[in-house]
C-alpha cells in the first residue's frame, strides 16, 4: 500500500466530509490523484458500498488498475452498454471532460447516491460549466504549495518567441487549428537551435496537428535528435512510455501521461485555453533529478502566466488567473521577475529599464482642470442622485460622500434629504 502524503490524506477527508455536496477534486498534474481515488474506492468497497471509476482512455485505464482500482471503465466502453448496476459512488477521472455528451449521459444513466470528480483543471475550454454535475471544488494544495514543498518540479520556463497571431480566428474557446497552422510553421528550424542549446531528453513536443508534429519530428532526426510523432491513429502509442528522444503529438498526451523523467516540455502550439495551458505544463512536473524545462515558442506563457500563478477556479464557467509579470533574459531566454536584475538561471545581469521622470517646468499654481464646475444646485442634485444610487445598490451610507468628494474635491455640506446647505 502506497504511504500517503499529508496533502493527499487532507484531500481524502476534505473529499469524505462533503461527499454530499458532490465535490470536484482540484490537484495539479502529478500530484497523485490517482492514489488519492484509489483509496477513496478502497474504502468505500470496504463499507459494503459499490464503487466504479470512469476514466476516458485506455490509457487512464491501465493507470488506474494499477493504483489498485477494483471496477474501473472507459466512459466508451459503457455507451451502448447496460448501466453497472446499483454504484453507490461514482468517481470521474480528469473530470473536466465530463459535461461532454455521451460522457454526461453514461453518469446520468448511472444515477449514483455520491459523485466524485478529480482534475487537475476543472474548467472546459468551450466555458460549458460544470456545475451541471458537481457541487463544490476541493482544493487542498495549489502548484505553488507542492512545488515549495518539493512534491512538484517547477520548471523553468523559457519564453523562444512569439509567433504572430494578428487575425487567426477563434472557435470553442481555442485558436481554430487550420489558422494557426500557417503561422507556426516557419518556427521549424528556430526550435531546433532553440533545443539543442537549452533542452535535455527525454522530452515531449505539441504541434498544431499531425502534418505539424511530423514535419517536426524529421526536422529534429536531421538534427540529430532521435525524434518521433505520434497522434491518436498512431498503432505504435505505446512508445510514450519508454522512448529516449522527443515524442511530438498533438493534444493527445495532455492529460493522464505518467512518465516522471520527462524533463523538457516544447511548446510550439499557440493556446488561448488555461487549461490547455497548464496541461501542458504538467506533463514536466513531476520531481525528478536536475529538474525541468518549458521551451515556449507559442507565447502561451505570456499570454497565460506561469505554473505557480494562482488560479479561481470556478463551476460556472469562469476561470481567473492572477498571472505574475515576467521578462524574458537576454542571454538564455528564461522567464523571471523584472524586478530582478540577474537571472535565475544563468546569472546574466540584465538591463532594468527605468521609467524616464516627468519633466518640470515653470509655473502657477491653479484650480484643478479635473473637477466638475461649482453649480451649487447641481451639486445638490448630484449627491441625492449618488445617496439614491447608494441605497438601492446598497453600498454602505459613506460611499455617496466619497464619489461626491473625488468629483468636487470637497465633502458634501447637505443632507440628501435637504434643499439647502446644512
Amino acid at each position: 500500500m502506497t504511504t500517503l502524503r499529508p496533502y493527499q490524506v487532507a484531500a481524502i477527508e476534505q473529499c469524505r466530509a462533503r461527499i454530499a455536496d458532490r465535490p470536484l477534486l482540484c490537484l495539479p498534474t502529478g500530484a497523485g490523484k490517482g492514489y488519492i481515488f484509489a483509496e477513496i474506492a478502497r474504502r468505500s468497497t470496504e463499507r459494503g458500498h459499490r464503487t466504479l471509476v470512469l476514466v476516458h482512455r485506455q490509457e487512464l485505464l491501465e493507470q488506474a488498475q494499477g493504483h489498485g482500482v477494483g471496477e474501473v471503465h472507459t466512459y466508451q466502453s459503457l455507451i451502448r452498454r447496460e448501466a453497472v448496476p446499483d454504484v453507490d459512488l461514482l468517481i470521474v477521472d480528469e473530470a473536466h471532460l465530463s459535461v461532454a455528451r455521451q460522457f454526461k449521459a453514461v453518469i446520468e444513466r448511472h444515477n449514483p447516491r455520491w459523485l466524485l470528480g478529480c482534475s487537475a483543471t476543472p474548467a472546459r475550454m468551450s466555458g460549458e460549466p460544470l456545475g451541471q454535475l458537481f457541487g463544490c471544488i476541493i482544493e487542498p494544495a495549489s502548484f505553488a504549495d507542492l512545488a515549495a514543498q518539493g512534491y512538484l518540479c517547477n520548471p523553468a520556463v523559457f519564453d523562444a518567441g512569439h509567433p504572430d497571431l494578428e487575425g487567426v480566428g477563434s472557435r470553442g474557446g481555442d485558436y481554430v487549428l487550420s489558422d494557426l497552422r500557417q503561422r507556426v510553421a516557419p518556427l521549424t528550424g528556430n526550435i531546433v537551435a532553440t533545443f539543442k542549446r537549452l533542452g535535455t531528453l527525454p522530452a515531449l513536443g505539441f504541434a498544431v496537428d499531425v502534418q505539424h508534429a511530423e514535419e517536426l519530428a524529421a526536422e529534429f532526426n536531421a538534427a540529430g535528435i532521435p525524434s518521433i510523432a505520434l497522434s491518436s491513429d498512431s498503432s505504435d502509442r505505446e512508445r510514450i512510455r519508454d522512448f529516449p528522444g522527443v515524442v511530438w503529438n498533438c493534444a493527445l498526451f495532455i492529460e493522464g501521461l505518467d512518465r516522471p523523467e520527462l524533463s523538457t516540455a516544447i511548446i510550439a502550439r499557440p493556446t488561448r485555453s488555461l487549461v490547455f495551458h497548464r496541461q501542458m505544463f504538467g506533463r514536466v512536473a513531476r520531481p525528478k533529478a536536475g529538474g525541468a524545462r518549458v521551451i515556449d515558442h507559442a507565447g502561451n506563457t505570456a499570454r497565460l502566466g506561469l505554473p505557480t500563478d494562482p488560479v479561481k477556479w470556478s463551476l460556472d464557467g469562469r476561470v481567473r488567473v492572477q498571472t505574475t509579470p515576467v521578462r524574458a533574459c537576454q542571454a538564455c531566454l528564461c522567464c523571471y521577475s523584472p524586478f530582478v536584475a540577474a537571472c535565475p538561471e544563468c546569472g546574466h545581469v540584465n538591463a532594468v529599464k527605468r521609467r524616464a521622470r516627468p519633466k518640470s517646468a515653470e509655473g502657477d499654481l491653479a484650480p484643478s482642470k479635473g473637477k466638475a464646475p461649482r453649480d451649487p444646485a447641481k451639486m445638490e442634485a448630484t449627491y441625492r442622485s449618488l445617496c439614491r444610487i447608494g441605497a438601492e445598490r446598497g453600498y454602505k451610507p459613506g460611499w455617496a460622500k466619497f464619489v461626491y468628494r473625488s468629483r468636487y474635491g470637497e465633502w458634501p455640506t447637505f443632507r440628501a434629504g435637504q434643499s439647502s446647505p446644512a
